[in-house]
């Protein structure tokens, strides 16, 4: 029996917060789900604790590969998935029980490509913040549901923050058979920084039917270890190869090119903050590189 639901969970070094991620899969209220462990070298105890858990779970698959970073981990968990609509959860993260059968019903019930959800904030101290991009339900059809794309892309002018929708893969599911018939992988994210809006501009290219739900399903989790916490000061390069590239991939989209703006402008603001907080003897240089670039200026 095909499975409703495959969830790939990319895993690196995350061992102190993988339990909780794990808990939260295998009991999901959808019980005809998949379940692929991606290892990806993963240097602590996480392999062995995938292989036990796959001992004891019969839904339960592990790859274990060679580093490549997470988009490649992706792309590894999509060759072997088997289910109707795939989803990705981050291995230092954990999603509400109820989470994949509230989005597959809606999916199945509107003949969905794509159903999106809202997540929040989880702190260490337990304190949850909610974020939420859009008030009430809804369906998209045709040309329609690439509207999903832009407000990842960025938001109107009068919009409160940078972006309506956040770009990340993880609050949501797809339809696996859409991704297979166009071929659509993550890049990895050693080349552009933001291999999620990457997929997502070639997947909402192709989709006929999408929705959302209002609901607070995924929980997005503070780790002090997270990559993404570490200074790089040439960080600003790397977002300038994303506009580049993107100015050219979205331009398929209408209403794109004031929205990737701004979206570039504000990731060019956290590399700017994150320069001057950081206190590095380099960070003066960096962000006077940043305030002069080209790029950054023609925007």
């Amino acid at each position: 029996m095909i499975p409703k639901v495959s969830v790939i969970v990319p895993i690196y070094n995350v061992e102190h917060y993988f339990m909780r991620c794990i808990e939260s899969l295998i009991h999901q209220s959808l019980k005809d789900i998949e379940i692929i462990f991606v290892d990806d070298e993963s240097p602590d105890n996480c392999p062995k604790i995938c292989d036990e858990y796959a001992k004891e779970y019969a839904n339960i698959k592990v790859i274990h590969k060679k580093n490549q970073g997470l988009g490649m981990a992706r792309n590894s968990g999509l060759e072997i998935a088997t289910g109707e609509y795939v989803a990705f959860l981050d291995s230092d993260d954990f999603v509400d029980t109820a989470m994949y059968e509230a989005l597959y019903r809606k999916a199945k019930d509107k003949d969905l490509d794509f159903v999106g959800c809202d997540f929040a904030f989880f702190k260490n101290n337990g304190k949850c913040i909610p974020v939420h991009a859009y008030q009430d339900e809804f369906v998209l059809e045709g040309d329609e549901t690439r509207r999903i794309f832009v407000d990842m892309l960025g938001s109107p002018p009068e919009y409160r923050s940078d972006v309506v929708y956040q770009m990340s893969v993880w609050k949501a599911i797809y339809r696996r058979s859409l991704i297979e018939k166009f071929s659509i992988k993550f890049p990895s994210e050693r080349e552009l920084i933001a291999e999620d809006i990457v997929f997502h501009a070639d997947f909402f290219l192709h989709t006929e039917r999408v929705g959302y739900v209002p609901e607070t399903f995924y929980f997005y989790c503070e780790n002090a270890q997270s990559l993404t916490k570490t200074y790089k000061g040439n960080r600003y390069l790397r977002e300038i190869e994303l506009y580049r590239y993107l100015e050219t991939a979205v331009a398929r989209y209408e209403d794109n090119k004031r929205r990737l703006q701004r979206t570039f402008l504000g990731r060019i603001r956290v590399c700017l903050k994150d320069a001057y907080v950081s206190g590095t003897k380099e960070a003066k240089n960096t962000i006077n590189s940043i305030i002069n670039d080209d790029t950054v200026q023609s925007v």
